[in-house]
């Protein structure tokens, strides 16, 4: 019997499961790993196909055709080993990609060239500022939204990260200013862009983020962000960090998006 979980969101907005890069390879894994012992079992319980555990297929055992899925968790622009969200049918479903800004704030990117730029520059937010767009992490996280999901976040810098907002941050990017912060997210932008019409015939659809932290210094942060990344038109909005956290909130905001 398939469970169709997609049919439950008729007329109603569409949940997104937030999908693991584990579990989306561990569907096509030739082998079970024992949790308790770290060894390799040599065969599957009652020689189950783990690919019916692919729930973007319709034949899996559950379905549900959406999902949310970040490019935060590897190290270049493809997807290296049998994944369904690689191998998924694009006719019926939807994948939103997540640029890895989380990530990215809290030094769990796992791309060595930018592990290696942060702790170059880490104390240097000048030389940091000046020259991020050399690192090449925008580049890479462009290529694969671009080649993997029907909807991307645009890759924000977030504010939180900076020591202007938490004294204790031990974020890469603590040592940026708020204002550089929201300068270096634009450049970001610039670069997305310039780069809408460019990749195969399944070009994602960007959605520009919002960041609120509050006052800063006497500043509205979240009017100084949207007010800077307001005037590009990509496909739709995402609510970030401070500006969906309660209904309230996000009623505020959607209001003066629309």
């Amino acid at each position: 019997m398939i469970t169709d979980i997609t049919k439950a969101y008729k007329d109603y907005a569409i949940y997104l499961p937030s999908l693991q890069k584990s579990y989306a390879e561990f569907c096509f894994d030739e082998t079970f790993i024992d949790r308790n012992s770290n060894k390799h079992r040599a065969s599957k319980p009652l020689n189950f196909n783990l690919e019916k555990l692919n729930f973007l297929d319709k034949n899996s055992v559950w379905h549900h055709n959406a999902t949310l899925y970040s490019c935060g968790h590897y190290s270049g622009s493809t997807i290296p080993q049998r994944n369904i969200v690689a191998e998924r049918d694009r006719s019926y479903t939807t994948v939103v990609g997540d640029s890895g800004g989380y990530q990215l704030g809290t030094d769990a990117l796992v791309r060595k060239e930018t592990k290696k730029f942060f702790k170059n520059y880490v104390d240097k937010p000048s030389l940091f500022a000046k020259r991020w767009k050399q690192c090449g992490e925008v580049e890479r996280v462009v290529g694969f939204l671009n080649a993997y999901c029907d909807y991307s976040m645009t890759l924000d810098m977030v504010m939180w990260g900076s020591v202007e907002f938490n004294k204790n941050s031990k974020s890469p990017i603590r040592n940026l200013s708020v204002k550089q912060l929201i300068d270096l997210t634009v450049e970001n932008l610039k670069y997305i862009d310039t780069q809408r019409d460019i990749g195969n015939e399944h070009k994602t659809k960007w959605l520009n983020v919002t960041q609120c932290i509050g006052n800063v210094n006497g500043v509205n942060s979240g009017l100084e962000w949207y007010n800077a990344v307001k005037d590009f038109d990509f496909e739709g909005w995402a609510f970030g960090g401070g500006t969906a956290q309660h209904l309230n909130q996000l009623l505020r905001w959607t209001r003066k998006i629309i």
